[in-house]
């Protein structure tokens, strides 16, 4: 049987498949839940959902906020393609 070495929940591994392995979130539990075999794909990594990642990235938006001025600014600039327009008037767009 293999064995995996426990890892320590950061900002770089928390949305990690790695970190899936070893820490269940609550939405992973609603996904068992509904479905064991769909999650299971995922975590395989035999199948990914269709699903928007917006509603994650605005979440992640509004929780760097108040994390920090410094936190909030790498934000925005790690997904500027995601979270501003290139037309102009160059801006945030209207989900965020």
């Amino acid at each position: 049987m293999m064995k995996m070495e426990t890892i320590t929940l950061s900002d770089e591994n928390y949305y990690s498949n790695e970190a899936d392995w070893q820490f269940m979130s609550v939405s992973q539990l609603k996904n068992f839940l509904e479905c064991e075999a769909a999650e299971l794909s995922k975590l395989k990594g035999d199948w990914e959902a269709d699903s928007d990642k917006k509603p994650l990235l605005v979440g992640n938006y509004v929780h760097s906020y108040f994390e920090s001025p410094e936190a909030h600014e790498a934000f925005k600039v790690e997904n500027k393609e995601k979270m501003f327009s290139t037309k102009k008037p160059h801006g945030l767009l209207k989900d965020f």
